[in-house]
């Protein structure tokens, strides 16, 4: 749920419709992993407090944060790993192409796929949920094994790909930020991100 979350908000924005969703459903007061770093608290709380408050101004503010942060400006917050990762820092550099023959060979479809480039952090953290749902899935029928499996196969992608580069995006989207919605935003997916990699380093190990 988690990942779901941060992938519609990295890959479609503030629209209203999803902040009074986001209100309505109380997903910030009942989140899905351990909130136990300062980040993390931090992160919620500002979160919550924006849309605490949904005016047209503070919609406004939100929709006109992500344009600047991620569209219209001169230098936008790069999304994608390549331009994080690659020596030239360009777009579809190998990154990219790894991680399309990853999403191929898992079978998944993943929400947004083939809109963005498929090294977009929105598109890595929905695979991330495909995956940890389909090892909630197999856990609940019984099989642990598939189940562990696919654990570790998240644990590979995430230190393989948003492991290495997502941090330093959501630093600069903090550092950016106009509104406390980014600035919570880019605190709580960083702490989301560490805290799932602790919970799947303890699940294969145990």
């Amino acid at each position: 749920m988690a990942c779901a979350f941060f992938s519609r908000l990295f890959l479609d924005g503030p629209d209203p419709g999803f902040l009074r969703r986001l209100r309505e459903e109380r997903l910030l007061e009942d989140w899905p992993l351990p909130i136990d770093t300062p980040e993390a608290r931090q992160g919620l709380s500002l979160m919550a407090a924006f849309i605490a408050v949904l005016d047209p101004v503070r919609q406004a503010s939100a929709a006109c944060d992500f344009s600047e942060l991620f569209v219209c400006s001169e230098h936008p917050v790069a999304l994608w790993e390549s331009v994080w990762t690659s020596r030239e820092r360009l777009l579809f550099e190998q990154p990219a192409v790894e991680i399309r023959r990853t999403y191929a060979a898992s079978g998944l479809e993943i929400a947004g796929a083939g809109r963005v480039p498929d090294d977009h952090l929105g598109l890595e953290l929905a695979f991330l949920g495909c995956l940890l749902g389909r090892a909630a899935q197999a856990a609940k029928q019984g099989d642990e094994p598939e189940s562990r499996r696919l654990a570790e196969e998240v644990r590979t992608f995430l230190g393989l790909h948003p492991g290495r580069w997502a941090g330093d995006c959501l630093r600069e989207i903090e550092r950016r930020a106009a509104t406390d919605y980014f600035r919570g935003a880019s605190r709580l997916c960083r702490a989301t991100l560490d805290s799932l990699a602790g919970l799947l380093e303890a699940v294969v190990a145990a």
